[in-house]
């Protein structure tokens, strides 16, 4: 999320989560997260924004469950404990490349000429 376009959050009640991939770099598309509020038993989501990260307002001390997701990538899960500290209401998960999942960016050339063929028809 751009400055500009980030809702007024008070310090010690925003958590910042930002999704990166195993290299620390950002993820090329959207994440959707979820953050599981364990005192209230609450559960809320939203994506990223183009600089792959999330704003949650409003969030209390206490322990909360994150999860996220993205297209190519494993699920990723991480418990945190959030106190007062503002130090602490800004993260990076890290997500891993699933070695299973289909790769959208491959090249023409590694799709056999007979089935290229066939999706053009």
């Amino acid at each position: 999320m751009s400055e500009t376009s980030r809702p007024f959050c008070s310090e010690t009640q925003k958590l910042l989560i930002t999704v990166v991939d195993e290299n620390g770099k950002h993820l090329d598309r959207q994440a959707v997260v979820k953050l599981h509020d364990k005192k209230r038993n609450i559960d809320t989501w939203d994506t990223t924004g183009s600089d792959s990260d999330i704003l949650f307002c409003q969030i209390d001390f206490g322990d909360y469950e994150i999860d996220a997701s993205a297209v190519g990538y494993l699920a990723e899960h991480k418990a945190v404990h959030l106190s007062g500290l503002i130090t602490e209401r800004e993260l990076k998960l890290v997500m891993h490349k699933d070695a299973m999942a289909v790769d959208l960016n491959a090249p023409e050339a590694a799709m056999p000429a007979n089935a290229r063929r066939e999706t053009k028809l």
